[in-house]
């Protein structure tokens, strides 16, 4: 099992047929999260963002532009804004400490169990 905190999730990030749960989680909890789990992997792909984090968090978030493979059992964080930014829009880091309030954390646990696939879609 890998902890990851991400500022987006997309398909490609599954090699294999998953199932995602996803649930809204707290800032709290968050930091909780990330201070029991110190080997997370960032995969927050702007400066800014990456330095926000730590700010909030308490906890050091490298900006790590890499592409990711979810797997069983793995867990990501993520983080997106509350409202979709204009097309384009690369935020400082200052136009992101003033919209704090409106980022949202969700946790999202991959399941690649054959067995609860194939019950899923055959339900």
């Amino acid at each position: 099992m890998v902890l990851y905190i991400l500022n987006a999730l997309s398909p490609s990030m599954f090699s294999k047929p998953s199932i995602i749960y996803i649930q809204p989680i707290s800032l709290d909890y968050v930091k909780k999260l990330l201070k029991c789990n110190t080997n997370f992997v960032s995969a927050v792909g702007h400066q800014s963002t990456a330095q926000l984090l730590s700010q909030i968090l308490g906890v050091s978030i490298k900006m790590n532009r890499i592409s990711i493979q979810l797997e069983n059992g793995d867990l990501a964080i993520i983080v997106v804004l509350g409202f979709r930014p204009p097309e384009g829009k690369i935020y400082s880091k200052d136009e992101l400490e003033q919209i704090t309030n409106k980022l949202k954390f969700y946790m999202a646990t991959v399941r690649q169990d054959t067995y609860i696939i194939r019950e899923f879609l055959t339900t």
